[in-house]
């Protein structure tokens, strides 16, 4: 073969595919109304699903997940409750959905595609780094007050399940405080009493200077150690109650906003009608190209 004949298949193909694509823009052109007919169709029934939609209401609970700290220490606690990836798993799992449409009376098909957890903008990606991890919990439903209900119940669900280290460290500083609390009572009353020894010794004037100096000099060191005592309890009552207030306010999770039903509006009807032409159109183009074919086959189908 010599060479000046190699170019010619490019050039037969090249011919070949024009004379194929204007076949099938010729094909397209006979049959128009199949393009006309899938656009009407299209647009009529993207025009009705529009109708079905219905009020639709969004409720939207923000949640900030807290910063647990390691006991006496101002360390955070990096363990896996602590990822806001997890917690968005676990307020859209199966688990969560059915507790909260159970609560509030739905289908669990009524939530299952219709809960979106993700962080607020600002919050970064593990609870304890700063600023303080917030995160969003959105409900969509066509009931206002369940969607609402639905929204707040997967929020404390979310609050329940990243709290948990929290809450037992809150409930033993409140331990701590009451038994720290009591202590003080105790010493109290004994400094109360011994002072109370101290005056009657004094006064009493059938003991002798030596009697006295003797009892006094107990009582003293009795309420020496009492007010010791008393001051170390003190202290550990006031580093206590400061522990006790970071836990509440910094540490624990907690609803920073309840969720409240609003209205908002479904699909645009105008988008769905634009949409529903569109695709009308293209399965009339589909059905013009494949008119042919079709008329064929059954044409050479026997009676």
């Amino acid at each position: 073969m010599s060479p000046d004949s190699e170019p010619q298949p490019a050039v037969e193909l090249e011919a070949e595919q024009e004379v194929d694509f204007g076949r099938y823009t010729r094909t397209i052109a006979a049959r128009w109304w199949l393009l006309v007919v899938g656009a009407v169709l299209g647009a009529l029934i993207g025009f009705l699903v529009s109708l079905s939609d219905g009020k639709l209401y969004k409720a939207t609970a923000q949640v900030y997940l807290g910063q647990p700290l390691a006991p006496d220490s101002a360390a955070p606690v990096s363990t896996a409750p602590t990822t806001l990836g997890l917690v968005q798993a676990f307020v859209t799992s199966e688990e969560a959905i059915e507790k909260a449409a159970s609560a509030v009376g739905l289908r669990p098909s009524k939530l299952r595609e219709r809960v979106t957890a993700r962080a607020i903008p600002g919050a970064s990606s593990t609870r304890q780094a700063i600023p303080a991890p917030l995160m969003s919990i959105q409900v969509t439903g066509s009931s206002r007050g369940k969607t609402a209900a639905a929204a707040n119940n997967l929020a404390q669900q979310a609050v329940d399940e990243v709290g948990t280290y929290t809450t037992t460290k809150i409930e033993t500083l409140d331990q701590q405080l009451k038994y720290i609390d009591r202590q003080l009572a105790i010493v109290n009353a004994r400094l109360s009493a011994a002072r109370a020894s101290q005056k009657e010794i004094v006064a009493d004037r059938t003991l002798t200077p030596t009697e006295k100096l003797v009892a006094l000099t107990n009582l003293n060191s009795e309420i020496t150690l009492a007010e010791q005592r008393l001051a170390t309890l003190e202290i550990n009552r006031f580093n206590t109650t400061r522990a006790l207030s970071l836990a509440k306010d910094i540490e624990a999770s907690r609803i920073t906003a309840a969720a409240v039903a609003v209205r908002t509006e479904p699909t645009s009807r105008r988008t769905s009608v634009l949409v529903g032409a569109f695709i009308g159109f293209l399965l009339g183009i589909v059905a013009a190209l494949l008119w042919d074919p079709v008329a064929g086959r059954m044409a050479a189908r026997p009676a």
